[in-house]
């Protein structure tokens, strides 16, 4: 398998994505993609090699990624605001071997800022020719080669985590663990992605979200990605409403950037099916205020980088504001105490990802607390379990270190096993409440 193969058998003139008001179709995106993987190649790269990815939201971002995951290498975004000093560091934490950089990243490659690039062998630089490199125009007019086969376990992916639980960390994420997600997210809701969509590509494709619960999940239907690199209120709806937008995604102040702006009209988000909210909590407050002045539910989820990253979602079903829905199919979910007994109603508990660590590498889940709401038990039996949604977050964590078989959350995604993958305890707040409750992810075969 390879997750590369999401662009084919759509309508060669179909849309793939709109960036900088300029579309390009499915038949010009496999044909940038199979002559970037070629050119990639040809440098002198191979299976297994890292490549950064340094660009903003745009075509060069998207031809790069599905180039590097197609050739059996292994793609690492860095959003192009990331200061020189901790670019240089994640460089070389993930030992990249090459570099895409996109217009945002000029600065930084021209200058070698902190010495950044040090360690890099291969730069290619988009709409610019880095010195002793080469550019992606050039690279993208090779004779187009086949994608590589792989196993499902094999990695695509190194995503930054966000720091929480400290600096950032890159998780590994895999082929099968990047597909399974995206079709897990289609089975959460029959009309949760269509061929006809045009989705709103705002949240940055360097973020887990944006890129494969946005990008990829409206690749792999055919729909089109309307790419913003910049978010501006005004601006990005004047592009949403000329292309038609149907699925916005994006984080909560993207939301509340809107509801502030007050003389928008009442039918301005007319053309959206789907507003879904994620990456960070959406207060309750902003979610009711939304809907009550524009008409727009916005639907909340909650994921986290290691799972790339869809956990639990509320559009499709009725969960009420506040609410992050119900697991995704193919994922059980349980609130459990140190005792592994399930969490009384009324207590709070906290739902926890897996600790990886592996040759250096390691992924910490984002953290957010949840209250077991009256009448339900464990998680799985209804989604007000989630409504307190609360995003405290830990000031101490003491970590269970997994043995090598159950390394990556994700992976125990892709290879569908039923297991326990994660516990941790710690004190919220301060408060010395050793072995407080935690969620353990318990993942079922045939998602």
């Amino acid at each position: 398998m390879n997750l590369g193969s999401i662009i084919d058998g759509h309508d060669d003139d179909r849309v793939a994505v709109l960036s900088r008001g300029r579309p390009t179709t499915y038949g010009v995106l496999r044909r940038q993609v199979g002559g970037l993987r070629a050119g990639l190649t040809d440098l002198g790269l191979s299976r297994g090699d890292r490549v950064a990815i340094i660009a903003s939201n745009n075509r060069y971002f998207v031809v790069g990624y599905l180039a590097v995951v197609g050739a059996g290498m292994v793609a690492v975004p860095i959003d192009p605001t990331t200061p020189a000093l901790a670019v240089k560091e994640e460089l070389d934490a993930v030992q990249a071997r090459a570099l895409i950089a996109g217009p945002s990243a000029r600065a930084l490659v021209t200058a070698n800022t902190e010495g950044a690039l040090d360690g890099v062998e291969f730069i290619i630089g988009c709409g610019f020719t880095p010195e002793g490199g080469t550019t992606f125009e050039k690279l993208i007019e090779s004779e187009p080669t086949d994608r590589v086969e792989l196993d499902g376990d094999a990695p695509a992916v190194l995503a930054f985590t966000s720091g929480t639980a400290g600096s950032p960390k890159p998780a590994i994420l895999s082929h099968a663990a990047l597909s399974v997600n995206i079709e897990q997210q289609k089975a959460s809701a029959a009309d949760r992605v269509r061929a006809d969509d045009v989705t709103l590509g705002v949240a940055p494709l360097s973020h887990i979200m944006g890129l494969n619960s946005v990008l990829s999940s409206s690749l792999s239907v055919g729909a089109s990605t309307l790419l913003i690199e910049r978010f501006d209120p005004v601006l990005a709806l004047e592009s949403m409403q000329k292309h038609g937008v149907t699925v916005a995604v994006g984080p909560p102040t993207m939301w509340s950037s809107w509801l502030n702006l007050p003389d928008l009209p009442a039918d301005v988000f007319a053309s959206i099916r789907i507003a879904v909210s994620g990456a960070a909590r959406l207060p309750e407050k902003v979610s009711k205020a939304f809907e009550e002045r524009f008409g727009v539910r916005l639907w909340e989820g909650y994921g986290l980088t290691e799972a790339a990253p869809v956990v639990c979602s509320s559009y499709g079903t009725d969960a009420p504001h506040g609410s992050v829905g119900i697991p995704v199919p193919g994922l059980e979910v349980r609130l459990v105490d140190r005792d592994g007994d399930d969490v009384l109603i009324g207590h709070m508990a906290m739902i926890h990802g897996t600790v990886i660590e592996d040759k250096g590498f390691v992924g910490f889940a984002a953290q957010r607390n949840f209250h077991v709401g009256k009448g339900h038990g464990a998680v799985g039996l209804g989604h007000k379990v989630f409504t307190a949604h609360l995003a405290q977050q830990l000031q101490h964590t003491t970590v269970v270190h997994l043995p090598r078989a159950n390394l990556l959350l994700n992976h125990v995604v892709a290879r569908q096993f039923n297991r326990v993958v994660g516990v941790a305890v710690g004190r919220v707040q301060g408060n010395a409440h050793r072995g407080l409750p935690v969620i353990r992810g318990r993942f079922t075969t045939n998602p």
